[in-house]
């Protein structure tokens, strides 16, 4: 991946889970990132008690403004819902090649 790719995820994943031991109440959290050809998908979520309908817009914290600005750096979005189940998810949507990635596939036999 792209040095600077992997710095904005790392950095959106880290932001998220320090909001998760710091506020959520959660016991559990997972991380979960999927590639396809042409897009990404981060997602962090836990089993904690989400947020209050409406929070987002009136009272968006320092932390989802950075993890909202690094998702716009990779062309992308920042996604947060509540979960069905209760909990929280945080969602990055992003096209691999505007983020500066571009995959090929692995030789499976080159070891080096």
């Amino acid at each position: 991946m792209a040095e600077g790719l992997e710095t904005h995820l790392f950095r959106i994943t880290q932001e998220a889970l320090n909001n998760i031991a710091r506020h959520s109440g959660a016991t559990a959290a997972t991380v979960n990132l999927e590639l396809s050809k042409n897009r990404l998908r981060l997602t962090v979520a836990d089993n904690g008690h989400g947020l209050p309908d409406g929070y987002r817009q009136k009272n968006p914290s320092l932390g989802m403004v950075g993890m909202r600005a690094r998702a716009r750096q990779l062309n992308g979005e920042l996604i947060v819902e509540n979960g069905p189940e209760g909990g929280l998810r945080i969602h990055v949507d992003a096209p691999l090649q505007k983020a500066g990635l571009h995959l090929e596939q692995e030789d499976p036999t080159f070891v080096g």
